[in-house]
């Protein structure tokens, strides 16, 4: 419960979210015939992207043939290549009006397959082995120049010619053997063959998808306003390669055709267009100027898709780290259009941290898509941001999803609190899909609206593309953090100068130590202390964090205070154990423009990126830390503590808002270095949903905890400690347990810390192999342990137990 959450909840004053008819993520069956099979992994694996099913909900029949229907299929999905339906059938024999049908058209089109005579493809005819391996072969066609295996089975005689490159290949790789010195060519392939044989294909291709580009740097284009270039062609020269779709984030400025042609027109300015291929994009910076001469392109405006296809659709919005409290407020707060984010309604919707949002739009019938945009709205006084960019993927059938690209925005948008509107569009050539997927980040709040997606000419020629991600992302079992140790660390605020926040040796007596009844020492609480800043006191100048610092080292409080206390312990238990500390780094705010003088010769400090830019004001703060940081040391060593054992630095401030302040990723990883060279770990506890807390390995903190924040007087649901724990284990953090001297007044408070130790016990947090921090207040834990009071009393011994295990 500290300060700073409390500003934060004060945000929730503005949201907004809709949700559409429901939409179930496809869960993957567990088929029980395929236990012990040479293709087991291969089938779950091609199961779990959507790309091979069984016969049915429980089966899959290994073992049966394949016919050549359903074989093309599974290696056109496998590919990533989409459906096409031309006016008329190619073979008289392909079912009507089907999804596979598509598929086996798109294969036809690019040439990789042929029917058994000029009007029929062969639908139920058994797929031979020698004919697998001819269209596996030439899926690779780039990797052609194999060396003949002529002789090496015994009936290489059976072997047709068109298949004799074939065979050769799938042997080569090792993906097709027989048995036996026999290919068999004319064996018919069976289920479990051909699943082992897709998987084989798919890691190719996924292989493939992330070298699409042969180089993914930035570019420039520089054109005049009503005029045409055509970007820069990067594909990879292998066969089969992926489509290119294109992301913009200025419709004013230009639009850009699916060949890759930017079309500008008449404003001039600065956008970005992001180029996507397979799982590859990179970005080109275009900048659209005045003619300087009267040398326009005739009628070169690219046309617009006249045909709107989500304004009847159904969708639903998912939360990538759901919260039932963020959610509500999203709902309670701006509820949006009735008619939903798809409509032409000028009402935003608006989204409050959780990740990310996944909103998954059901077009009810498959339809050819051509574009996709969405337009977000940017208010930085009402903590409103632009997502850094818009992702979309796109399934034929819900089941397999593929990539379409990403549209990142220009991120040298203008500072300063001008509300402005920005619509994200991706740009894709003509393609078959019933559902669409768009997705983006979401830090703080994010509005959007006019979500489209649009297409009016039907897809002639295949598109190909990269599979997607599993809809279904599993949070990881990662354990939450230990700091080797220590396993229960109290945080200590000292500095306040009414003298609430000052510590004596009989203050922490009872921290380090269990004291009973009759005062007499029984066990151990707390193994850690963090000392940090009283934040109503201390203030962003050099002047707040000296008196900061010198009453953290006063001779008889505070750290001087605790090494006596452990020192008395000692003597009483007879052990020699050190308290282990943890001392707090004061936050440089940008919104300082006078922290103080660090030499007499230099003028007064300025953190204000505004007043200096990015790198002064990048090369100030870190200054400031480094003075700071450099006089604790000097004091630590001095004061010698014989019975404290200094093991980290904590950063104050419990976010990190580079998306804001764009020196602050660069200053929080100097200081990591400043403090991990000098063989000390550095630590962080962020608040609940804060900034950059999933990422912090990343800004070069050792060991983070996560405020669940559940303690308070909002009446949140028990599931707020389930969903933090859930986000500490998926990141490897720890959590802050939090009650304070609010839990001596009533009994609503008291009843909140028994349900949050309750929960804890249950998430398996008071496991001897966690580590744990604990918010209390000023002095909590004290007040409980001396008080005569029995819910009091009871609270202290019932702590007790719990840190010690024994709930």
């Amino acid at each position: 419960m500290k300060s700073k959450y409390t500003l934060f909840c004060l945000t929730f004053l503005i949201s907004i979210l809709f949700c559409g008819s429901a939409y179930a993520d496809f869960k993957p069956p567990a088929y029980t015939d395929i236990k012990g099979s040479f293709a087991e992994d291969s089938i779950n694996k091609l199961v779990e992207k959507g790309i091979i099913t069984g016969v049915n909900s429980q089966e899959f029949c290994p073992n049966n043939n394949l016919n050549r229907y359903d074989f093309t299929v599974l290696i056109a999905k496998t590919l990533g290549i989409q459906p096409i339906f031309p006016t008329a059938a190619t073979f008289s024999d392909l079912p009507s009006g089907t999804l596979e049908t598509g598929y086996v058209e798109a294969l036809f089109k690019l040439g990789m397959i042929k029917g058994i005579d000029k009007n029929h493809f062969g639908v139920n005819e058994p797929v031979l082995r020698q004919d697998a391996a001819v269209l596996i072969q030439r899926t690779m066609a780039e990797e052609i120049d194999v060396p003949s295996l002529s002789g090496r089975y015994a009936d290489s005689g059976q072997i047709a010619s068109y298949a004799i490159k074939g065979v050769d290949f799938v042997s080569w790789k090792g993906w097709m053997n027989g048995s036996e010195n026999n290919f068999y060519p004319l064996r018919p392939i069976t289920r479990a063959e051909a699943a082992v044989l897709a998987y084989r294909l798919l890691i190719i291709r996924t292989g493939q998808a992330s070298t699409a580009f042969e180089h993914i740097s930035s570019d420039l284009v520089q054109l005049e306003t009503e005029s045409e270039c055509q970007l820069e062609q990067r594909g990879s020269k292998k066969a089969l390669n992926f489509s290119t779709t294109y992301g913009l984030d200025n419709q004013a400025l230009f639009s850009v055709t699916p060949s890759g042609s930017i079309v500008s027109g008449k404003e001039s300015g600065t956008g970005l267009i992001t180029v996507n291929s397979g799982s590859n994009y990179y970005s080109v910076t275009t900048k659209v100027s005045a003619p300087k001469a009267n040398n326009t392109v005739q009628n070169s405006v690219y046309k617009d898709f006249a045909a709107e296809l989500a304004n009847k659709s159904t969708y639903t919005v998912t939360q990538t780290e759901p919260d039932p409290v963020h959610s509500q407020v999203e709902k309670n707060s701006y509820p949006g259009p009735p008619e939903g984010i798809t409509s032409s309604s000028d009402t935003w919707t608006g989204f409050l941290r959780q990740k990310s949002r996944d909103i998954t739009v059901d077009l009810k019938k498959i339809c050819s898509i051509s574009y996709i945009s969405m337009e977000f709205n940017r208010n930085e006084t009402m903590g409103i941001y632009l997502p850094d960019y818009m992702q979309c993927s796109a399934s034929p059938d819900g089941i397999s999803w593929y990539k379409l690209g990403y549209a990142y925005r220009n991120s040298d948008l203008p500072a300063g609190t001008k509300e402005q509107n920005v619509t994200l569009t991706l740009v894709l050539p003509a393609a078959n899909f019933r559902y669409v997927r768009v997705s983006f980040p979401v830090e703080l709040w994010v509005f959007a609206r006019h979500l489209s997606i649009r297409g009016d000419e039907a897809a002639v020629d295949p598109v190909i593309l990269a599979h997607s991600d599993s809809a279904n992302k599993n949070v990881s079992s990662s354990p939450y953090i230990k700091v080797p140790g220590s396993k229960n660390i109290l945080l200590i605020y000292t500095g306040d100068k009414s003298k609430k926040a000052d510590w004596t040796a009989g203050d922490f007596i009872p921290v380090v130590a269990y004291m009973d009844e009759n005062r007499r020492i029984k066990g151990s609480m707390f193994d850690t202390m963090l000392f940090l800043p009283y934040s109503f006191e201390i203030t962003c100048t050099k002047e707040s964090w000296n008196a900061y610092l010198e009453d953290l080292f006063n001779p008889v409080k505070q750290l001087n205070a605790l090494n006596l206390a452990v020192g008395q312990i000692n003597q009483i238990t007879g052990q020699q154990e050190k308290e282990k500390v943890i001392l707090s780094l004061p936050y440089p705010s940008v919104d300082q423009q006078d922290f103080g003088q660090l030499d007499k010769n230099e003028p007064s400090l300025s953190f204000s990126e505004t007043q200096l830019g990015k790198e002064q004001a990048e090369k100030n703060r870190f200054a400031a830390v480094q003075w700071y940081y450099n006089k604790l040391m000097e004091k630590w060593q001095q004061a010698d503590f014989k019975n404290l054992e200094l093991i980290g630095i904590y950063w104050y401030e419990e976010s990190v808002d580079y998306h804001n302040i764009k020196s602050e990723t660069a200053l929080v990883q100097k200081t990591a270095r400043l403090v991990q060279d000098n063989k000390l770990k550095f630590f962080w506890i962020p608040y609940y949903g804060a900034i950059g807390f999933e990422d912090w390995k990343k800004f070069g903190f050792d060991y983070a905890f996560i405020q669940p924040s559940f303690y308070n007087s909002e009446q949140l649901p028990i599931e707020r400690m389930d969903k933090a724990a859930e986000l500490a284990r998926k990141y490897n953090m720890g959590i802050e347990i939090e009650f304070d001297d609010e839990i001596l007044n009533g009994d609503y408070f008291n009843d909140l810390l028994h349900k949050q130790l309750d929960k804890a016990h249950q998430l398996g947090l008071d496991d001897s192999k966690t580590t744990r921090a604990f918010y209390m207040g000023l002095r909590a834990i004290v007040t409980c342990s001396r008080s005569n009071q029995p819910q009091a009393r009871a609270t202290y011994d019932l702590l007790y137990k719990w840190l010690n295990g024994n709930y």
